[in-house]
């Protein structure tokens, strides 16, 4: 049979990707523990087993697999470049890598980009203001703002390529988060509640497993149970079943779908990009303005600060010397007229009054 044109990537699963998430005490690490070695059982795998362990959690495994005869080697990390070079070398060295937390990395990704927003705010202030007014003025953010987290995402995509498109078995570990969503109650008001669990970590992770698993402690009989509440499983067999206390035997027949030749190179996703359908059409004269309008209230705020920088006070003298010093610069002595001035304009002006100052010393 002819391969239709341009479709020509048809293949069948060769690999496990899995992501077993549920709160402390549920089983996760077992659980991916007892997978990895029914994995290189089944399919009589002969590479070793790696473990990126961010909770020390492999030091209980070792027993496990030297029972079996399986070798495992453990990089104890909670880095997102540890996480990629990991990927990368399990990919060529191994043949099941286990991740236990994902959370930890997803923590340490976005704290890192939190600490760096920090850093690279303090330094623009102090090439700004000088040392004494930024250790006075400067307070960190706490938090990340919503238009920073495609920064983010598009760092995080690494990873998700090399999950997907890895020839490797990857069983990925991680702590239960709960979602909320805003539902109108009975007085016609919005209110916040619970609308299920997923995986700690970035929010679509959820999505690219083949295999999801929910790990949770319920009481059958009279005694607690660890239970596995299959999510989702793309090949089928599995979907919305329940395992007491699970072992490998329980995830068999997904395991069985999977192929035993090696996987092809992942097809480039991105080898035809949408880029050129936007080419000249992301900004209207709306957008211009919105840049233009940010642009002087910036602009506004530094000559403002410089001047309150070299002539602070409010007394009737340094008041006078800062409208003078306006005036002088801008024509104007009406601030609302300043915030309106053109940024180039504005910018002229700040260049102006930084050389009017030089030397000019901070009180």
């Amino acid at each position: 049979m002819k391969h239709l044109p341009f479709f020509t990537d048809t293949a069948s699963p060769t690999h496990a990707k899995i992501a077993i998430y549920g709160a402390a005490g549920t089983g996760k690490t077992y659980t991916a523990c007892q997978i990895a070695i029914g994995l290189c059982k089944e399919k009589q795998l002969k590479k070793p087993i790696a473990i990126f362990d961010t909770e020390n959690g492999s030091d209980f495994l070792q027993p496990l697999f030297a029972k079996e005869g399986i070798t495992c080697h453990v990089k104890k990390s909670r880095t997102f470049p540890d996480l990629i070079t990991a990927c990368h070398i399990a990919a060529e060295k191994a043949s099941v890598l286990i991740i236990d937390s994902i959370t930890h990395v997803w923590r340490e990704l976005t704290q890192s980009y939190l600490d760096q927003y920090n850093r690279d705010r303090l330094l623009s202030l102090t090439r700004k203001y000088g040392a004494v007014w930024t250790r006075n003025n400067f307070r960190p953010a706490l938090q990340l703002e919503p238009q920073q987290w495609a920064h983010l995402k598009s760092v995080w995509a690494e990873f998700t390529d090399l999950y997907l498109g890895s020839p490797l078995h990857i069983i990925v570990c991680g702590r239960e988060a709960e979602q909320y969503q805003y539902t109108e109650n009975e007085s016609g008001r919005l209110e916040l509640i619970q609308a299920g669990t997923r995986i700690s970590g970035e929010k679509e992770l959820s999505h690219e497993p083949s295999l999801l698993i929910q790990m949770t402690c319920r009481a059958v009989g009279d005694t607690e149970k660890i239970i596995a509440h299959v999510e989702k499983d793309r090949s089928g067999q599995l979907n919305q079943k329940e395992f007491v206390q699970p072992r490998y035997q329980n995830f068999k027949p997904y395991i069985r779908q999977l192929g035993t030749r090696r996987m092809r190179n992942m097809p480039n996703l991105y080898q035809n990009s949408s880029r050129s359908l936007f080419e000249g059409r992301t900004l209207n004269p709306d957008d211009e303005f919105a840049i233009e309008r940010r642009l002087r209230t910036q602009l506004s705020e530094e000559i403002k600060g410089l001047l309150d920088l070299k002539i602070p006070g409010q007394t009737a003298q340094a008041r006078q010397e800062r409208l003078e010093l306006l005036h002088a610069t801008l024509h104007t002595l009406s601030w609302t007229k300043v915030e309106n001035t053109p940024s180039a304009t504005l910018q002229q002006a700040l260049d102006e009054l930084w050389e009017k100052l030089a030397n000019v010393p901070i009180c």
